[in-house]
């Protein structure tokens, strides 16, 4: 009887009170009163330690499961946090090719520019020159007086001279009309030259103006996607920190010390159940 009481306070002292709170056999009575109610009241007894103890046991299991748990997540939770980082870099270097590409547009875009001024310029000057030479032609391409004025007939030497006269005009008219002529074709194939170099202007924005579309297009989206990299990343980190709050050291009530507390528990009630049968329940 004296090792039944002691089995009992024992029990009273150490047992969790979560335990102690579970359905017991002989409603309403106390653990001493089990104990002086004879043996086969404290079979139940017994009956009662051993459940604890397994009890216990099965704590201590899912604690072994949480440790496993910790250190698989905590291993997944730095892997992701690391693929993470590795996308937002990715999408900032996508995000920096996005910006060279509308810088080099835009300085493409300036240059066309500048050389469609030049050619606006080239087109007004060249006009400007071929007015020039036609006015210029003008001016010679009145016909050539191939009449004698009748006093010349008589004399010799200014009929000479009057055929000087008129076969330096005849040459002058020929001169100034193969000039105008040789004008006109360099002046319609500079014309040419400029109207080719429009049109490649013409296409040249085209294409500008569909690369800044793309681009722009292109860009928006990749901001998109950068924003969730961001986004996700931050959430792996958070989650990472969450795991490592719950999982490591400092955190209040942790594995270790659940483990200690329950292998205190175990001791004292198996000594108990020892003291009652002289048997040991756990393995």
């Amino acid at each position: 009887m004296r090792s039944a009481l002691l089995a009992v306070a024992i029990l009273a002292g150490q047992a969790d009170a979560a335990l102690l709170r579970k359905p017991q056999p002989h409603k309403g009575l106390g653990l001493v009163e089990l104990a002086l109610a004879g043996p086969d009241a404290m079979d139940d007894v017994k009956s009662m330690i051993a459940g604890m103890i397994t009890h216990l046991q099965s704590s201590s299991n899912a604690d072994t499961t949480r440790a496993e748990w910790c250190s698989k997540e905590l291993t997944k939770a730095a892997s992701d946090v690391e693929e993470r980082k590795e996308d937002v870099d990715t999408m900032g270097a996508r995000l920096d090719s996005f910006e060279a590409k509308q810088a080099k547009r835009t300085l493409a875009a300036q240059e066309l520019t500048e050389a469609q001024a030049q050619l606006a310029s080239d087109t007004v000057a060249s006009t400007e020159q071929r007015h020039k030479e036609a006015a210029a032609y003008s001016g010679h391409s009145a016909p050539v007086d191939m009449s004698t004025p009748a006093e010349d007939l008589e004399n010799e030497s200014a009929m000479e001279a009057h055929v000087k006269v008129v076969a330096a005009a005849e040459q002058a008219h020929v001169e100034a009309e193969v000039s105008e002529k040789m004008a006109e074709h360099h002046y319609e194939q500079h014309e040419k030259k400029l109207e080719e170099q429009r049109e490649a202007h013409d296409r040249q924005s085209k294409d500008l103006e569909h690369e800044r579309v793309t681009l722009n297009h292109d860009q928006v989206l990749a901001q998109g996607d950068a924003r969730r990299s961001k986004e996700m990343l931050d959430g792996a980190v958070s989650y990472l920190e969450q795991v490592k709050h719950q999982c490591g050291p400092g955190h209040e009530d942790t594995a270790a010390v659940r483990t200690q507390r329950r292998n205190e528990q175990l001791e004292n009630l198996n000594n108990a159940h020892d003291l009652l049968s002289g048997e040991n329940v756990m393995p």
